[in-house]
């Protein structure tokens, strides 16, 4: 069986922080596997995702999905992540959350407005 993802020596380090949130994490999950992670709060589960879902760049190292162009925005449409608590911010309208969240995934503005007020309607 292929491998679906490959996660080579992966690491992050965020922007002023004097640690890395993952260091060195290498792994593979072969087509009709099932992954779960799990780990205590800090972990870097929640880093892990991001940057398997493209959200983030990593520090070091390469997520490599086989068959697919590196980079690609093709593999945010393939992964699913649903985070343990609610990912909406308070402080921004439902339209703006819907905005927001699409615009990550690459959405053009004209477009993602048009499919966020359908949703909210």
């Amino acid at each position: 069986m292929s491998a679906a993802i490959e996660v080579r020596n992966l690491s992050k380090r965020y922007p002023g922080a004097d640690f890395d949130s993952l260091t060195d994490l290498s792994f593979q999950v072969i087509s009709g596997e099932k992954l779960g992670i799990f780990g205590p709060n800090g972990a870097g589960k929640t880093t892990l995702m991001s940057l398997l879902c493209g959200i983030f760049e990593s520090s070091r190292g390469e997520v490599i999905f086989p068959g697919e162009a590196s980079k690609s925005q093709s593999i945010r449409y393939k992964m699913g992540y649903v985070p343990q608590d609610f990912a909406f911010y308070t402080e921004l309208s439902p339209l703006q959350n819907l905005m927001y969240f699409g615009a990550l995934y690459g959405i053009p503005k004209p477009e993602l407005r048009v499919k966020a007020e359908y949703l909210l309607s």
